[in-house]
């Protein structure tokens, strides 16, 4: 019995009973007993019913390099943990089906596993996120432009796009080394002309531009 509400009854064979039932929510009160063929009945034994469920695997909003938290869904009263590797990075427990974690920010493409844990200690399976780079590059810098000079130099992000422009005509365009250098070939420009040069990373940040005089 669940209440007042009778969920299966069976017969005692040998000793043993088995009793077909609905599925039971956790932490639901069973009753059982027994009466024996002389109406005579026992008294009730209580059991509950035991959550051996796994939470569904969180859900997590996007990441980004200048994140601080990661929020997303759960199950309500879960314990909702974030690891990079073996390091824990953040937990919280989710309230009406919601969490928000308190993070120290990540690199971008970083690998991040956030999974829940129910108060029956059921774990969830992992959801793992990347974290997205939205950090654009600094100002590039560049060195002296003459009206000679067929080989632009400066210094910027690393792996970083450098692109050249006179006015609106883009006029070069190369990559940073693994040093943070750049070398980019132009046509010779004339003195006075405004040039305009900046990095743009491979996830399409773009810096602001470095503007210079050709002397």
């Amino acid at each position: 019995m669940v209440g007042s509400n009778k969920i299966g009854e069976a017969t005692a064979k040998n000793s043993a009973y088995s009793i077909k039932i609905a599925k039971q929510k956790a932490g639901t009160s069973i009753l059982i007993y027994a009466v024996d063929v002389a109406r005579n009945k026992s008294a009730s034994k209580p059991v509950k019913v035991i959550d051996k469920t796994a939470p569904s695997a969180p859900s997590v909003n996007t990441v980004y390099d200048y994140s601080t938290a990661i929020t997303g869904k759960a199950e309500t009263n879960a314990k909702v943990y974030a690891w990079v590797g073996s390091k824990k990075i953040g937990e919280s427990t989710s309230k009406s089906g919601s969490y928000t974690m308190k993070i120290s920010k990540q690199k971008a493409g970083t690998s991040i596993a956030v999974y829940a844990l129910d108060a029956s200690e059921n774990k969830s399976a992992s959801k793992t996120v990347k974290v997205i780079d939205k950090t654009a590059p600094p100002i590039p810098t560049v060195n002296k432009i003459t009206s000679k000079t067929v080989t632009v130099t400066g210094k910027s992000e690393k792996g970083a796009s450098i692109y050249i422009y006179n006015g609106s005509k883009k006029i070069g365009q190369g990559v940073v080394d693994s040093r943070g250098n750049y070398k980019v070939k132009i046509k010779a420009q004339k003195k006075g002309s405004t040039i305009k040069v900046y990095a743009q990373d491979k996830s399409g940040n773009k810096s602001k531009s470095k503007t210079t005089k050709v002397s």
